[in-house]
């Protein structure tokens, strides 16, 4: 994530956490509920600025990356989570009488 953008302002990227309907500051995932436990929060946050800052980010700033708090409406990029399947490959010698794989 450290490569490709030239300036701070395209470093802002949506991950998948929010407070909306839980305890103010209580971030939890959107996809499975869990608990943000996270110590990355960039300092100083979260704050709720102007109360209206219930969804997780992450930017840079100063040359750091870091979560804050934003505007759910904003519109930034998003990070997303995609399952790998890692499949065996199908390797069988066949033998004189028999095959193993």
């Amino acid at each position: 994530m450290q490569h490709g953008f030239n300036s701070e302002a395209n470093d802002l990227f949506w991950v998948s956490y929010w407070d909306l309907g839980r305890a103010r500051g209580m971030f939890h995932s959107i996809a499975t509920g869990q608990l943000l436990t996270s110590s990355g929060w960039t300092h100083g946050q979260p704050d709720n600025a102007g109360g209206v800052e219930h969804c997780v980010h992450i930017w840079k700033r100063s040359g750091s990356y870091g979560m804050n708090d934003n505007n759910c409406n904003a519109n930034l990029r998003a990070l997303c989570q995609q399952r790998t399947y890692h499949f065996p490959q199908k390797c069988c010698q066949y033998g004189h009488r028999n095959r193993t794989c």
